[in-house]
């Protein structure tokens, strides 16, 4: 009797024991990654960036932080450069991002100061959009 119980029990728990982990899935913002710039809307009419502009990006990361990074192009000697790199802060607020970008500004070269920039931008169908000016520039994930 004893071992019929010990069996039952063995199956019951063994059948109990589910070898499917609880895996909890982290909603990760749509935002993280590396937005690259693709173009810029005045009105309704669109204009791409030339290829070297293109190397420009936004990386966002998770903790709220991440990179401003532009290009240009020297007209010396005509190649494609390294312009800027930037840290950020990121943060959503009412269904739009607010982007700070960290500058470094100065007078006659004398006196230097920081300078923040704030970026409001939306995403949708895949372009995160951000109106600066006159004018909206649109990003691309990569």
């Amino acid at each position: 009797m004893i071992k019929k119980l010990a069996i039952y029990l063995f199956f019951f728990l063994t059948l109990s024991c589910s070898a499917d982990k609880d895996i909890i899935e982290e909603s990760v913002d749509p935002i993280i990654g590396k937005w690259f710039f693709h173009s810029y809307n005045i009105g309704t009419k669109e204009t791409l960036y030339d290829e070297c502009k293109q190397k420009g990006y936004f990386q966002f990361t998770k903790n709220g932080g991440g990179d401003h990074v532009t290009y240009w192009v020297n007209r010396e000697t005509n190649k494609c450069s390294l312009d800027q790199s930037k840290k950020i802060q990121w943060y959503v607020e009412d269904e739009q991002y607010n982007i700070k970008v960290f500058s470094q500004g100065s007078y006659g070269g004398i006196l230097s100061f920081g300078i923040t920039y704030l970026y409001q931008g939306t995403i949708s169908e895949g372009i995160l959009r951000m109106p600066v000016g006159y004018e909206t520039i649109n990003f691309i994930k990569n």
